[in-house]
């Protein structure tokens, strides 16, 4: 009975020893994932702020492109006005 309870505890240290080999081997390719999504965390932050740089530039060229077509109405409307004038002085 006792060589019986022996041999189950030695069944059962070989168990619990295989089971840490399968753990360690998890935890190998867990840390390995977590290198590799720190890596496309690291390369989408690159293509966000290379975004958010693209797209700075173009609300500033939209800006200075509002801007240079109130300028054009300005110079229209002074034209407009400026031969309703000479109109008047014919």
């Amino acid at each position: 009975d006792m060589r019986s309870e022996m041999k189950d505890m030695r069944s059962e240290m070989k168990d619990m020893r295989s089971d840490i080999e399968v753990l360690k081997e998890d935890m190998v390719n867990v840390k390995a994932d977590i290198v590799l999504l720190k890596s496309e965390v690291y390369d989408i932050r690159v293509e966000l702020r290379e975004l958010s740089e693209r797209e700075e530039r173009h609300y500033y060229m939209l800006q200075n492109s509002i801007g240079d077509a109130f300028e054009s109405i300005k110079i229209l409307d002074r034209k407009k006005l400026d031969k309703e004038a000479l109109k008047k002085i014919i």
